[in-house]
């Protein structure tokens, strides 16, 4: 894996993180990531919000217009880490 792409791996899943971490913060979630249903729509939908922002962003298309010069698809990569996030964050809520 080259340089770049681990950087744009790690940025994008930091953020994945810090969506689902921003919910555990809120005074009125508090203990809703201990419940399997509502922790699990909690973590989709803020994983999910981030996703959707993130691939229809115009800075992001044009970011991701550059990266594909430099052979690298921002599309997959963002993809990729929201299914490594769901993974990692919808396990922790089982």
């Amino acid at each position: 894996m080259e340089p770049l792409e681990q950087q744009i791996r790690m940025k994008i899943s930091t953020a994945f993180d810090d969506a689902v971490s921003d919910i555990a913060d809120l005074p009125q979630a508090k203990g809703l990531l201990d419940d399997p249903l509502f922790g699990g729509m909690a973590v989709r939908s803020a994983l999910d919000n981030l996703f959707n922002s993130l691939a229809d962003d115009k800075k992001t298309m044009l970011l991701a217009f550059l990266y594909k010069h430099q052979g690298l698809d921002y599309y997959k990569i963002l993809e990729e880490e929201y299914h490594n996030a769901l993974d990692r964050h919808l396990e922790t809520v089982k």
